[in-house]
């Protein structure tokens, strides 16, 4: 999706043109119709208004420059390069740096600061927009993508204006994100429903960036025991039950670029109290739960949050022998004890969790295996126990060897 922010809002842009070009749109309009108090008539304003347009006294609206150009038979392109501020209604003024003015938003910068509202985001009713996430990473990550989309204008440093608390930002850009799709309410993650033109987008790496926002902004990692990302929305139901379309649209996102869910489902009913109002809430989850999956969402997706990646990562390094396929484990098994032996020393339980970073018990389970079932790798030291006077003063642990090479 590209926007331009002139073309594509003509009933809210305004702008401050060069006063070279303004005498000039203005004596040629004059010229054309006849009198200023045709061209007054004509634009149907007053002329002393059209005056202090004229003198650079307040912002001109962009509909009335469009209807200059249009008397005098010109194009857009012949104010481009004359254009020094723009702005909204009811907002600050811009500096143009970029006379194409245009913000598009099929970019890295341009999905992640789409999907950041989406998740951590809201837009209010009087079109005033924020994002309220407070990591500082995700914070910054918010602001570098936000002057990369909007490189066309001077923007505020809002990283100095706003640290440590919500980051707000002007009507202008709520007009603008309105247009992308984003929808009003106190928080955007609460409203149903993903812009059609990231449903449909084809380009899978911008997809997984899009997801990678979401689930930094809204996702939980578990623990290593539960082995689990969810994604979390609560749906209102006071009226009528209805599934989470949200949820529904994150699967099938994460399903266009080949990682799969669970179908979302409800964790929680619970009540809130508003105003002496009541609503009737579903908490409802979805959730990536299955080895491969995981592994497959750290590698095409991962998160930019820290101990979310830290926690990802740990559960991906220690699988459980239900969770992977048996060929899989056998053959991480097999080169980690190939690599051990070839380093001159005995297979045993703690240099093969330490080498595949899994813990020894597990460790002990593979070796057995490959030794009973696979017949790959021998006992070569059996456990003993060493007792004197009735005490055990030390026990040796099996040690393998990898078969054919003695």
């Amino acid at each position: 999706m590209e926007l331009h922010l002139i073309k594509d809002f003509p009933e809210k842009s305004m702008l401050k043109l060069k006063i070279k070009l303004l005498d000039l749109l203005f004596n040629n309009a004059i010229s054309v119709l006849g009198s200023k108090k045709e061209l007054a008539l004509k634009l149907n304003i007053s002329w002393h208004t059209l005056y202090g347009y004229k003198k650079r006294l307040k912002f001109i609206p962009f509909k009335i420059v469009q209807k200059i150009l249009d008397i005098c038979n010109l194009e857009y392109s012949y104010i481009e390069g004359n254009i020094k501020e723009v702005r909204f209604r009811y907002t600050a003024s811009f500096e143009v740096l970029n006379q194409k003015l245009t913000v598009n938003f099929r970019t890295k910068s341009g999905i992640k600061i789409v999907a950041a509202l989406a998740g951590d985001g809201y837009l209010g009713t009087f079109g005033n927009i924020g994002y309220v996430n407070k990591n500082q990473k995700l914070r910054k990550e918010f602001l570098k993508n936000l002057q990369n989309t909007f490189s066309c204008i001077k923007l505020p440093d809002y990283s100095k204006a706003y640290s440590g608390k919500d980051l707000k930002l002007s009507r202008f850009f709520g007009y603008i994100f309105e247009r992308t799709g984003i929808p009003r309410g106190k928080k955007v993650f609460t409203n149903s429903g993903t812009p059609e033109w990231i449903l449909n987008y084809t380009n899978n790496e911008l997809v997984a960036l899009y997801l990678q926002q979401l689930f930094d902004d809204e996702g939980h990692v578990s623990s290593v025991e539960k082995k689990m990302i969810d994604l979390p929305q609560s749906v209102d139901i006071t009226k009528e039950k209805r599934m989470p379309k949200l949820l529904n649209d994150m699967k099938f996102l994460l399903e266009k670029i080949g990682i799969k869910s669970n179908i979302p489902y409800p964790v929680r009913y619970y009540e809130v109290k508003e105003k002496d109002k009541v609503y009737n809430r579903v908490k409802y989850v979805l959730t990536i739960s299955n080895y491969s999956e995981l592994k497959n969402f750290r590698d095409k997706v991962g998160f930019l949050s820290k101990h979310k990646q830290k926690r990802l990562n740990k559960i991906v390094s220690t699988p459980t022998l239900s969770q992977r396929k048996n060929k899989e484990i056998e053959k991480d098994s097999l080169e980690a004890c190939k690599k051990i032996q070839s380093q001159n020393k005995m297979i045993n339980d703690l240099l093969l969790a330490n080498e595949l970073n899994i813990g020894k018990t597990y460790a002990q389970q593979l070796l057995r295996r490959l030794a009973g079932e696979n017949k790959v790798v021998k006992i070569v030291n059996k456990r003993t126990l060493r007792r004197v006077d009735g005490k055990i003063l030390s026990i040796s642990k099996p040690e393998f060897k990898l078969k054919g090479s003695d």
